[in-house]
């Protein structure tokens, strides 16, 4: 799977991800439109970790640690099935959107810190790939806002990975998958 998402061209993703997203505003059925935006954050969030993983990897790592990104992906993949089986109004997560009131704040935060984080990471992991150096906040600012603004983002960020797949596998001096 991990190969397939990395080599896949933007419009798949696109498709793929807006699809689960788009899918619950035509749909009356409460349990299926619960079920479409928990696989709608299994997919984003995934790709997020395979981008994230195949990146380190590519990028040589840096200063960054993998396994706090992971645990941070891990983080909001818990709170979204939270939020979807408690059904409160005092805490909802999604992968676009975040409400909480009154004991719900608390986590959150923890929530608001771990999705910074997972699209930090790999904004950052890109523009090293690219680069081959560890970047300033500058430079990868963009990049984290086209991750942020999923999946029209996606249309700008997989043909740069897919670059950096061909080049990898070109000279052979970084294996990508």
């Amino acid at each position: 799977m991990g190969d397939f998402v990395l080599n896949a061209k933007h419009w798949q993703l696109f498709l793929l991800l807006s699809s689960t997203h788009v899918a619950p505003w035509f749909i009356r059925d409460a349990f299926v439109v619960e079920l479409l935006v928990l696989l709608n954050a299994l997919l984003y969030f995934s790709w997020l970790a395979l981008l994230g993983n195949s990146l380190y990897r590519a990028s040589g790592g840096f200063a960054h640690s993998l396994s706090w990104f992971l645990l941070d992906i891990l983080i909001l993949l818990v709170a979204v099935g939270f939020s979807a089986i408690i059904e409160s109004d005092d805490f909802h997560v999604t992968t676009n959107s975040f409400e909480a009131h009154n004991t719900g704040s608390l986590p959150l935060v923890c929530v608001f810190f771990a999705a910074l984080h997972t699209h930090w990471f790999p904004a950052s992991l890109l523009l090293s790939a690219e680069q081959q150096q560890t970047p300033d906040f500058s430079n990868y600012l963009g990049t984290v806002v086209l991750i942020f603004s999923w999946p029209v983002g996606i249309w700008f960020i997989q043909p740069r990975l897919n670059q950096i797949q061909e080049l990898s596998s070109a000279h052979d001096a970084h294996p990508f998958s």
